[in-house]
């Protein structure tokens, strides 16, 4: 007769299986953010490239262009840098990466409220992400 511990046994196997992957997927949540990120960023380098190149005086913008595209670069730099820290420390990697995307985010509505607005499907999407991250992380995060 098979004995009722090793069903326990198992049981806690898989739910310990379950809970890595779910830890996977929110280290993965933040590298998709920053994928998001690399994708939004077409439509700063397309005004930088027609305000430098083209010499175009219809854009007017409170924010130069290159600006805008040194601070898309450094955010996704930056999800990557915490991407890279939640093999380590999930909970608190996914809690800084959103906070620091919503402190990058603020500088720039602060430099330009335009910003709001610009690529906000985008915006959502990676903040719907890094809340997803932190929430899968959160669970794992708990003590049992």
């Amino acid at each position: 007769m098979i004995s009722p511990d090793v069903f326990h046994r198992l049981r806690a196997a898989q739910l310990r299986a379950v809970r890595e992957q779910e830890l996977l997927s929110g280290r993965n949540w933040i590298l998709i953010c920053a994928g998001v990120h690399v994708l939004a960023m077409v439509y700063p380098v397309f005004l930088w490239v027609n305000v430098w190149l083209l010499r175009s005086a219809s854009l007017n913008q409170h924010l130069h262009p290159a600006i805008n595209v040194a601070l898309t670069v450094l955010s996704g730099v930056v999800l990557l840098g915490f991407w890279w820290w939640a093999r380590f420390a999930p909970f608190r990697a996914a809690l800084n990466a959103l906070i620091a995307y919503g402190l990058i985010q603020a500088v720039l509505a602060y430099l330009d409220p335009h910003q709001l607005v610009v690529g906000a499907t985008f915006k959502a999407v990676i903040v719907l992400g890094l809340i997803q991250a932190t929430a899968v992380a959160y669970r794992r995060h708990r003590p049992l």
